[in-house]
């Protein structure tokens, strides 16, 4: 009888056991996915990736902007053109059919040259912001424009701007 007990009992801490290894390679999943979360590339000011604003957000709140009020943010995109010369400035995608031109503070660092729609999450200061022939006209020779297109270039515009104190660029 005692041998009839017992052996529901033995079942019960082999199970317990079975749960610890189960567990255990859940937290070996866990930590590599954590691994896989922290290779990221930082450019500037290593800045907090865990949650950037959505860029659909961050155009409607730079659409509410007065023309001389900046909006301090992180947020996330994709790039659509990068300077091929330096990595001195890129360009991010954003709802709309829009782009917002992003430079660095200071031009204390630069991007690499081959981020072409790389998802990317910068921090700093986005504003609106008039923009001079002259500069639209430098902007496309960076971007490596045909000179018909540069030449096309007649007026100034208004476009938003962001300048970033930090990149990050998840690998």
């Amino acid at each position: 009888m005692k041998k009839i007990l017992l052996f529901p009992l033995f079942l019960i801490i082999l199970n317990c056991g079975d749960v610890k290894k189960d567990n255990s390679q859940n937290d070996q999943a866990s930590s590599q996915e954590d691994k896989k979360e922290l290779q990221v590339s930082f450019y500037g000011d290593t800045i907090d990736y865990h949650s950037p604003k959505d860029a659909a957000v961050v155009l409607n709140q730079l659409k509410k902007l007065n023309s001389k009020d900046t909006l301090k943010t992180t947020f996330q995109s994709t790039t659509t053109a990068v300077c091929k010369k330096k990595g001195c400035w890129m360009t991010l995608d954003m709802p709309e059919d829009l782009d917002i031109k992003v430079t660095f503070k200071d031009y204390s660092f630069f991007v690499p040259k081959d981020l072409d729609r790389q998802k990317v999450i910068v921090k700093g200061k986005g504003f609106l912001k008039e923009i001079s022939v002259e500069e639209q006209k430098h902007y496309a020779e960076d971007a490596g424009k045909s000179e018909k297109e540069i030449a096309e270039i007649d007026s100034p515009k208004k476009e938003y701007r962001f300048v970033a104190t930090g990149v990050a660029i998840p690998k």
